[in-house]
């Protein structure tokens, strides 16, 4: 590794980020403010599909969470989105009949994980069902950039970690859960004409894994 030095006396020194609760904040909250940001897309999904249930969130960043309570504040079946950026979260246990865990898994530093995945055990009802999704293998060093100005490697969408469908089903078994099943997928938000046409022409290996499980 060597060190260049900046016009305006700054060193350049490649690193990869230690990710900390003050930096995952920052960055999600930075990426709150982005227009295409994906905050409140999974409750806009229930509250469209799921036409009975009552729908809560939890959420890590409190720019996050002030924009998705205020995006569904109308909406008749929406409870609010609470804080998670320290466990526990605020309901009580065994208050939820489903738990979804969607593509946040690669985001949790290890050392926080099982304490994330137990609360996910918490809060559901005996024999309740949890959803959790994440990326298929993904090469984590594949898609790391690396900052211009200090030299900082980061994964571009800050995950940490990557699962297969042994190691999600091993570490979801570890804090209580029952496997219905868990394996490759590739999600889309609607199924679609063209979506299952692409499906057809690009049979590779699928992006995704999906595990559903119950509390035991």
């Amino acid at each position: 590794m060597t060190n260049q030095q900046h016009g305006d006396g700054n060193v350049f020194v490649p690193h990869d980020v230690v990710w900390d609760e003050r930096k995952i904040a920052r960055y999600w909250d930075h990426l709150s403010n982005v227009p295409q940001a994906l905050d409140g897309f999974l409750i806009n999904e229930l509250l469209e599909t799921a036409s009975e249930a009552t729908i809560y969130g939890v959420e890590h960043s409190p720019v996050s969470m002030e924009l998705v309570n205020r995006q569904f504040a109308q909406r008749e079946r929406f409870r609010g989105v609470a804080s998670a950026a320290t466990v526990p979260t605020p309901f009580q246990e065994g208050y939820f009949d489903t738990v979804f865990f969607v593509e946040t898994i690669e985001h949790v530093e290890p050392a926080q994980r099982l304490a994330a995945l137990r609360e996910l055990r918490r809060l559901l009802k005996p024999n309740g069902l949890v959803v959790v999704t994440t990326p298929n293998e993904e090469d984590i060093e594949a898609s790391k950039a690396i900052c211009p100005d200090c030299g900082a490697r980061f994964h571009v969408v800050q995950h940490v970690s990557s699962w297969s469908a042994n190691t999600l089903r091993s570490t979801m078994e570890e804090v209580g859960f029952r496997t219905v099943s868990c394996g490759p997928t590739r999600l889309r938000p609607r199924r679609s004409v063209f979506g299952l046409l692409k499906d057809r022409l690009n049979p590779g290996r699928l992006p995704h894994l999906i595990y559903l499980g119950v509390a035991a």
